[in-house]
């Protein structure tokens, strides 16, 4: 499965399913215009935990982020996020330097 949510044709967020692993790898911005997909996109998931690639996300805003909280507070089980891009560290280190239940960086 691939959701694609264009942005002025200019950049997109797209989510596909990790080959040979339970998870999705996630690429493009993650912000204010494409943070409304990644929801829909991934609340189906059954995988235990939900493992997460980042390292292809371009850029990533306050709203980006609050869509991974949302995402991590309305899961039963941790969200894991495999290698972060810089934009995503940067991010994650300013705003919750110390974590948050049911949230895992690798």
């Amino acid at each position: 499965m691939e959701i694609t949510k264009c942005r002025s044709d200019v950049a997109a967020l797209r989510v596909r399913g990790l080959e040979g692993e339970s998870g999705f790898a996630l690429a493009g911005p993650l912000d204010i215009t494409t943070a409304d997909e990644l929801q829909p996109a991934l609340m189906g998931a059954e995988s235990n935990p939900l493992l997460l690639d980042l390292s292809e996300i371009t850029f990533m805003d306050s709203v980006g982020l609050h869509a991974l909280l949302e995402l991590v507070s309305h899961r039963q089980e941790t969200v894991v996020v495999r290698s972060p891009s810089w934009h995503v560290r940067r991010l994650v280190a300013a705003c919750i330097p110390d974590g948050v239940p049911g949230l895992q960086i690798e």
